[in-house]
């Protein structure tokens, strides 16, 4: 359940070396694959029995000349759900409950995100996080990018820990 790292050669396409690594040490065909962020998707068939077509993911990461991935395939419910139409749709059926499970989540809308809805708040905006009320300030002090404050404190609470908030003015 760990990492493997090996060197990458000169290579820095996270895709390329992902499938490269896929096709040369398994008996796997990749016939579409995608990356997003350090996530990589693939619609993968053995080649030994090429007919049935499921999902791998495998996060990668890029260090100093070096690379490394953790695979995961559908069928272990990984927590990543940017997975396109279009591998999900090459997959054939399962009756896996965990894949099944994956598979409706990748495919549920995308809400934007929290921090993004934040960040499109106008300065002096307040909401309501979980009972505290918050107001939106101009970067200053150590913040280098607008911060929520306390109404009637002196706190201040990190956009990464608000999980939803409603929108008082």
């Amino acid at each position: 359940m760990g990492w493997t790292y090996q060197s990458a050669y000169g290579e820095k396409n996270k895709k390329t070396l992902m499938t490269n690594e896929l096709e040369h040490y398994g008996d796997l065909k990749v016939l579409k694959a995608t990356v997003k962020g350090s996530v990589y998707y693939a619609a993968c068939t053995s080649t030994q029995h090429p007919g049935e077509v499921w999902a791998i993911v495998c996060l990668v990461r890029l260090d100093r000349g070096d690379w490394g991935y953790k695979d995961m395939d559908e069928t272990m419910h990984p927590y990543y759900y940017d997975c396109p139409k279009s591998i999900l749709d090459l997959l054939t059926p399962t009756t896996n409950e965990n894949a099944l499970k994956w598979r409706e989540m990748c495919r549920q809308p995308k809400q934007e995100s929290v921090i993004s809805r934040l960040n499109k708040l106008p300065i002096g905006s307040i909401i309501d996080v979980d009972g505290e009320q918050y107001i939106k300030l101009e970067p200053g002090y150590q913040f280098k990018t607008p911060f929520f404050k306390a109404v009637n404190k002196f706190s201040y609470i990190p956009k990464s820990r608000i999980r939803d908030f409603v929108l008082v003015q």
